[in-house]
């Protein structure tokens, strides 16, 4: 299922024949793009990355949160690109990807955490399939979680190699627990943490989730992943610049025609 409503996006007008290569965008589509408001600008005209610059020009966390994580509306599209991904290999059927919009919650607030709980236990009941990814932000660090109901496992994939935080792991234990639960396994889940890869720096982290989810369906991963994911090493820029030219040839296919 795909994540983003296609009618909440308002497509780009392109000249016929004409494609954009790389990052080169004329400067009379280029538009300054707030944090978190991708889809919601969409709607009031064209969105474009900035000229030459990375997706950090485009949407970017701001000085008021302390870091320069990326933002959730960038990892929306990259979901939508990973499940085309999925379309092109022919195995939609095994992955399933739950909206990082929809599991953000406030740690002083029980009823956020409740909804982000009860919207995690929609997506696996719905859903029949064998991993369910999740890219959670939380903290100004973004995270992988990926939920596989037929092993009764939950793997973290942390570039920083942390724990999650005691919040999400709660939510994600008890909504798991409760699918699980009613479909008749009553055993607690195993947590697996993988040796992934590790950033050097402080804001690389949703480069790494990104990097993580175009692994797990490009070799349609469901099981081994202590074994598969067990090099530390730090991206390379060659890796950085292919997921951002993956990212914006998807970003022009949706918002082209």
């Amino acid at each position: 299922m795909i994540l983003l409503h296609m009618s909440s996006i308002t497509l780009l007008q392109k000249t016929p024949g004409k494609s954009f290569s790389r990052f080169e965008i004329p400067l009379n589509l280029r538009k300054k793009v707030r944090r978190d408001s991708l889809v919601q600008e969409a709607e009031k005209g064209a969105i474009v990355p900035d000229g030459r610059n990375d997706i950090l020009s485009l949407a970017i966390g701001t000085s008021e949160h302390g870091g320069h994580w990326l933002d959730v509306s960038i990892l929306q599209i990259w979901c939508m690109y990973i499940h085309r991904v999925c379309l092109e290999n022919s195995v939609s059927e095994l992955y399933g990807f739950m909206d990082p919009a929809r599991c953000i919650y406030n740690d002083n607030v029980a009823k956020s955490q409740e909804d982000v709980k009860n919207y995690v236990l929609e997506k696996l009941r719905d859903e029949n399939r064998a991993c369910h990814l999740l890219p959670l932000i939380h903290g100004r660090h973004w995270q992988l979680i990926v939920m596989c109901p037929r092993d009764n496992l939950v793997v973290v994939f942390c570039s920083l190699h942390r724990e999650i935080d005691q919040n999400t792991k709660k939510i994600i234990t008890n909504s798991f627990g409760i699918h699980q639960m009613a479909n008749g396994n009553r055993k607690k889940a195993t947590w697996l943490h993988p040796n992934t890869r590790q950033q050097h720096n402080s804001n690389d982290c949703g480069y790494y989730v990104m990097k993580n989810m175009l692994d797990i369906v490009s070799a349609n991963i469901t099981e081994n992943w202590m074994q598969v994911f067990d090099d530390p090493t730090e991206l390379t820029p060659d890796d950085l610049y292919d997921l951002r030219l993956r990212w914006a040839k998807c970003f022009f296919d949706l918002h082209g025609t």
